[in-house]
């Protein structure tokens, strides 16, 4: 089973990343008369439709948005950008700015927009020629992203859309980030062909990942507690397509109490609880029984049978991915036994306290090698001569990660697929 051929160009319901001048990042999913927040007001992205991934687009008086050609990259001379010239005897108020606020919304009245507005701006600034080179250069991208703004399109990548959430709501992944995402699928193995255990608290950010790295070669075994998988949005975000998809598999906590049972559910599709017909919409039967609408039970059969399932985590699993806000340790004495021996596996935790206590009951247990925990730290510089520094806006900690390699304990067999 082979991954999709990829899209070059944006069809209806396709989920984009939109990053706007001043580079924040925003998802929207277009259609039509679709609409997305950028800067301070919503901007229709229906003109999308049929454009390529990476083009560019100005966002227009009328809050649409028009294709234009890419503005090449200006940066200042290096010689210019020493420290023999500074800005020590620059004012910052508002009497260096001529051009009033009424006189700006004139002009815009006037179809005064864009690169002409900006330059307009910069010409009624009293402070702007006595600045470096690099001053000019942040003035005039301040400028830009306020006055012409433009966007550019992105394919949802589990990077692109980790880096999207980080920025406006980190609560909803555990404040993952990118470069801890990519430590976790390291360090854990995930590979193509393998069959991933996986548990997590991350809006389906984690089992989206998983999948995009299969490649559609493999299988996540998404496992959750209560009737429903809770929080996946991200999943169909990634516009990962049916054959991706279909190496998912949303798997109740209580299946794995009985995989080494015969059940008379085996040979039917994974059922996620008593409430399911009812929370998707269908209709009453004379027993008063909940009943599927066509389309939900159409769904419902494409999933993986229970005994199929069942016989997947028989054999032992490849990995082991847990992203939790509840007792990580608790996840792991259920799941880490479902781990095939030599199989890896990483936890994320957004406490040290948490990774700490993993860590240790792990190295009780015995039944796991090469127990790691680790602080995932990345700053980003600014490189430039005589202006080199770290970025002032940087988070402090991007959490922890607990790997390692899972061994049978002396009371321990070999796992065996039962006929």
């Amino acid at each position: 089973m082979g991954s999709e051929p990829e899209r070059d160009t944006i069809c209806e319901n396709d989920w984009v990343v939109l990053q706007s001048s001043d580079g924040k990042k925003v998802l929207g999913n277009v259609t039509n008369n679709s609409s997305v927040r950028i800067g301070k007001r919503k901007r229709k992205i229906g003109a999308l439709l049929g454009k390529h991934w990476g083009d560019t687009f100005a966002v227009t008086a009328q809050d649409f948005l028009q294709p234009v050609a890419d503005i090449p990259e200006e940066t200042p001379d290096e010689k210019d950008m020493g420290t023999a010239r500074n800005n020590q005897h620059l004012q910052d108020d508002n009497a260096n700015q001529t051009l009033r606020q009424s006189a700006i919304l004139k002009l815009k009245e006037a179809g005064v927009h864009g690169e002409s507005l900006v330059q307009t701006v910069v010409k009624h600034s009293s402070t702007f020629h006595s600045k470096t080179p690099f001053s000019q250069h942040k003035y005039l991208q301040r400028k830009r992203a306020k006055f012409d703004i433009r966007v550019r399109v992105f394919k949802p990548t589990a990077l692109t859309v980790c880096e999207t959430y980080f920025e406006k709501s980190p609560e909803k992944t555990m404040s993952l980030r990118a470069d801890a995402l990519g430590m976790v699928l390291g360090y854990s193995g995930v590979r193509s062909g393998a069959r991933v255990l996986l548990y997590e608290n991350c809006t389906g950010l984690l089992t989206a990942a998983v999948a995009e790295r299969l490649g559609g070669n493999g299988t996540v075994i998404n496992v959750f507690t209560g009737h429903t998988p809770p929080g996946i949005e991200i999943i169909r975000m990634l516009n990962l397509g049916e054959t991706r998809m279909k190496t998912i598999a949303h798997t109740p906590v209580e299946l794995l109490s009985h995989v080494h049972e015969r059940e008379v559910e085996d040979d039917q599709p994974l059922k996620y609880g008593p409430r399911e017909g009812q929370e998707a919409g269908g209709t009453a039967n004379g027993n008063n029984e909940h009943v599927p609408s066509a389309k939900r039970a159409e769904a419902i059969a494409q999933r993986p049978k229970r005994g199929e399932v069942k016989r997947w985590i028989r054999r032992g699993c490849d990995c082991l991915i847990v992203a939790t806000r509840f007792d990580v340790v608790k996840v792991f004495d259920v799941l880490l036994k479902h781990v095939a021996p030599s199989g890896c596996f990483a936890a994320y935790c957004t406490h040290l306290q948490d990774a700490a206590d993993l860590q240790y009951a792990l190295q009780l247990s015995k039944m796991a090698i090469r127990v790691e925990l680790m602080e995932v730290n990345m700053v980003n510089h600014q490189i430039l001569p005589g202006r080199s520094h770290p970025a002032m806006t940087d988070s402090a900690t991007g959490g922890y990660i607990v790997s390692g390699i899972r061994i049978l304990s002396p009371n321990e067999e070999e796992p065996e697929e039962q006929s």
